[in-house]
């Protein structure tokens, strides 16, 4: 699959608590954040409270939700408790049931 043709919806919540899309369009290229942008970003959707343990990276987040991650292109690593980063390759689902994680 053409990396192109992936399309990116993220959801959060207005002032109201309903439900709403928040960006439409193209997949992310690349998630290569420093700690202040990640400090930002967690903060500017509300989940400040997710990111309990960044000491190995920027971006480890904990939520209380059940999300499916499918790996279409290229590798990206999975970052968990336990160890160094496990390597996802096209066609390796992930089912990430609210751990740590990056």
């Amino acid at each position: 699959m053409d990396r192109k043709a992936l399309r990116r919806i993220v959801t959060d919540h207005d002032e109201h608590g309903r439900s709403r899309i928040l960006i439409d369009g193209a997949a992310a290229k690349s998630i290569a954040v420093e700690e202040a942008a990640a400090a930002f970003a967690f903060r500017a959707v509300g989940a400040s409270h997710a990111r309990v343990d960044t000491a190995r990276y920027a971006m480890r987040r904990k939520t209380d939700t059940l999300d499916v991650i499918i790996r279409v292109r290229g590798e990206v690593g999975l970052l968990l408790d336990g160890g160094g980063a496990m390597a996802l390759k096209p066609g390796d689902v992930v089912i990430q049931r609210a751990t740590n994680h990056a």
